[in-house]
């Protein structure tokens, strides 16, 4: 009729906090019942997800899209001029052509303003990839924006190889002076053109191209195996332009493979130095082109320098790294360098655990035979004598109370029975169980 009320429900209360059987359940977290898998790299080490494969295209052209960088109003005013290039980066429909979107630019180019003029430069240099196309722009970049882009950050260089302070200007001539001060990135404006590395990246800022024409012009310049491709990345580091921390690693790919395919090592080691230091994400790169990229470094100083910076990379690159290197060696893609290809390999041995087989642990066993040498001391004792009897001799560390009549021992038995009748210096030996 009425229901039990039991004292343990009443004055016996669980403590959630202390209780086991709340911290081994699925409602509390605890180290023995994780309740899931706990950091998956470490538990799951030998299928990488499809974004850390080694031959994953998903990241081949991201961000390497123009038109995203593109203001919005300045985007609705050249939205016909956008919509001809996305025709005619996927196939030339109407008789439109790359020439022919180049010499419009051509015309136009002088009615712009000075960021619309270089992000809409940036647009046509996107599409221009192949070896024939960049040519045309190339000369353009080279006729119209290298006086503006190049040229000042050369005169800083050479002021830097004499001694002098490249930013400081020359108080004599008022002229560089003025030019100085008005060449300051203007670090207040919020009115600036937005990705452009002007105001937030460059030193000298009038002198910075937008983001955007940087990345296009290092991107299809790499894409088409253009030696043009150094010059750009030589700018972009840190100590000029500053806009390789914003590069993505796609754009990275590119760079590696075209120093790869032309067999530059120095630009190898140069992009893998701004690579880390620019902590680009590693799984962002393509392994093959990682392989295409080490595959160039012949040279021992060279091969050096790339041993160290192969140091830096994490566990999974190395092991898509070496993974790829094999298929590409194995499909005759790459010229052979053995030296670079078995360092890989044994970075990837030093660097990844072997999986625990037990058939393998079972068939590397070999028992130790130290156990049964050591209660066994029936080893060639008068050898073992004479031995050190010959090395007592040659140092004049000879015991005082040696004899050479009683140097025999016949057997392990006696020799345990005399132990306490011998001579010291042999007690010396064969009390400890030295051999």
């Amino acid at each position: 009729m009425f229901l039990r009320t039991r004292k343990s429900r009443l004055h016996h209360q669980t403590d959630p906090d202390n209780t086991p059987i709340h911290q081994y359940s699925p409602f509390g977290w605890h180290y023995l019942n994780p309740g899931g898998i706990d950091r998956p790299r470490l538990h799951n080490r030998n299928y990488g997800r499809l974004w850390h494969a080694h031959a994953a295209t998903g990241n081949q052209s991201f961000r390497l899209n123009i038109s995203q960088f593109l203001h919005p109003s300045l985007q609705f005013a050249l939205q016909p001029f956008l919509a001809t290039i996305a025709e005619t980066h996927t196939q030339v429909e109407n008789g439109i052509s790359v020439v022919d979107i180049v010499d419009h630019y051509r015309k136009i180019k002088d009615a712009l303003p000075r960021y619309q003029r270089d992000t809409l430069f940036a647009a046509v240099v996107n599409i221009c990839r192949n070896t024939a196309t960049f040519q045309e722009v190339k000369k353009i970049w080279q006729s119209d924006l290298t006086e503006q882009y190049v040229a000042p950050w050369k005169a800083l260089s050479e002021k830097s190889h004499r001694g002098i302070d490249p930013l400081e200007p020359d108080y004599t001539n008022i002229n560089a002076l003025t030019t100085y001060c008005q060449n300051l990135p203007d670090t207040t404006s919020a009115t600036s053109f937005p990705g452009s590395a002007s105001g937030e990246l460059g030193k000298v800022g009038v002198n910075v191209p937008p983001l955007p024409l940087a990345e296009a012009l290092l991107h299809s310049a790499a894409v088409a195996k253009d030696p043009l491709w150094k010059e750009i990345f030589l700018l972009s580091r840190k100590s000029a332009w500053n806009t390789s921390p914003h590069y993505h690693g796609s754009l990275w790919s590119a760079v590696l493979r075209a120093a790869g395919s032309l067999a530059d090592a120095k630009g190898v080691i140069d992009v893998l130095k701004e690579i880390i230091s620019c902590n680009v994400l590693w799984q962002t790169i393509e392994s093959e082109d990682y392989a295409i990229a080490i595959n160039a470094v012949t040279a021992d100083d060279e091969y050096t320098e790339l041993k160290e910076l192969l140091g830096f990379f994490p566990t999974p690159t190395v092991t898509n790294l070496r993974h790829r290197y094999v298929e590409l060696r194995n499909a005759e893609k790459i010229p052979r360098n053995d030296k670079v290809f078995y360092h890989v390999h044994w970075l990837f041995r030093t660097r990844k655990p072997m999986h625990f087989l037990p058939r393998r642990e079972y068939f590397d066993y070999k028992p130790s035979t130290s156990k049964t040498e050591n209660v066994t001391q029936k080893k060639k004792i008068k050898d073992i004598l004479q031995q050190r009897l010959e090395l007592w001799k040659k140092d004049g560390t000879l015991p005082a109370d040696y004899s050479e009549q009683n140097i025999t021992v016949d057997d392990a038995k006696d020799q345990t029975i005399d132990r306490f009748k011998k001579e010291p210096w042999k007690k010396k030996i064969f009390s400890k169980g030295q051999t």
